[in-house]
């Protein structure tokens, strides 16, 4: 069975990505960031030549000579085909071949291309979501994150209809969204997690207002930790600013370093705090505010604490 699964250490590997474009592939992610193929699936096309083979009691069509037809990076892997009828059993059964052998301990993600399509994998932890115009409806997407544990991490571009209220997809650890403004809007309503980010939308100054007086109030955003909003254009950020206590003269200024909107594990320049908030129990909330960004970094120490030690605590 092994000979259409590429062999690779698995030591090497810290994390499995399931890539979903208008094929299926699995890969496997090194220290480095650069990824390696393990296997390959597509529906069946044409009149292609195929082994049949039994996977764990799947039977499943494996074709040696496609590969280098279809990406010229997986040449030499063989190709498993299925019709859409068979779809869900055959990429059910790669999933358990492949964890078995290589993804034991280790963090499984789906990256997902301009499909409709969302294997449903029990240990998928990180979610990557690009769907330009393909999915129409919330329907596929709702049922997806309903069939997975709740994610540390989801990451979605593009995407032109809403979800539900109560969607598990809001109760993620970590969520970043570029370019959808409805959706950043209702992440600053809906929201149950520890970091949002939310890239190129329009959110207005009085969204920003709203839900810094409920945070303060401690009626929603029980559990956030950060928000960054960044290229946005703020109307008025100086009504914005008024919101916030300013650190008084003279001290030596925190510095929050804002996450790049290109990387999900680079940061851009650091920058001085000038502004903060207190939550009514208490607790500090750091703020950057400019026509271009927002940055609210919730805290774990006091005003009070903040004040005794000179405003030297970060």
């Amino acid at each position: 069975m092994m000979n259409f699964i590429k062999s690779i250490n698995w030591k090497d590997i810290i994390c499995i990505q399931y890539y979903m474009k208008a094929e299926f592939s699995i890969q496997a992610i090194f220290e480095d960031k650069s990824s390696e193929t393990i296997i390959a699936c597509m529906d069946k096309i044409g009149t292609l030549e195929t082994t049949k083979l039994d996977l764990d009691g799947t039977s499943i069509d494996l074709c040696l000579d496609i590969s280098s037809l279809i990406d010229p990076e997986t040449e030499n892997l063989p190709y498993i085909l299925y019709k859409e009828s068979e779809k869900d059993e055959v990429l059910q059964a790669v999933y358990t071949r492949v964890d078995d052998l290589f993804g034991r301990r280790k963090p499984h993600q789906l990256r997902a291309v301009h499909t409709d399509c969302f294997p449903k994998f029990p240990k998928i932890s990180k979610s990557f979501l690009t769907f330009w115009s393909v999915v129409k409806s919330n329907e596929r997407i709702e049922e997806y994150f309903e069939s997975i544990p709740i994610q540390e991490f989801i990451c979605v571009q593009d995407m032109e209809f809403q979800l539900n209220e109560n969607s598990k997809f809001y109760r993620a650890k970590r969520i970043e969204i570029h370019n959808h403004d409805r959706m950043a809007m209702n992440m600053m309503r809906r929201f149950h997690g520890k970091e949002m980010y939310l890239f190129y939308v329009d959110i207005s100054d009085n969204a920003i207002i709203n839900f810094v007086e409920k945070w303060r109030n401690k009626r929603e955003f029980h559990d956030l930790e950060i928000l960054e909003i960044e290229r946005f254009n703020s109307q008025n950020f100086t009504m914005v600013r008024r919101e916030f206590e300013l650190f008084p003269f003279g001290v030596k200024l925190p510095i929050i370093q804002p996450r790049d909107f290109t990387d999900e594990k680079s940061y851009s320049i650091p920058i001085k705090v000038r502004h903060y908030t207190v939550r009514n129990d208490g607790i500090v909330a750091f703020v950057i505010n400019s026509p271009d960004y927002f940055i609210f970094h919730v805290k774990k120490f006091t005003e009070k604490q903040l004040i005794e030690s000179g405003y030297t605590m970060e």
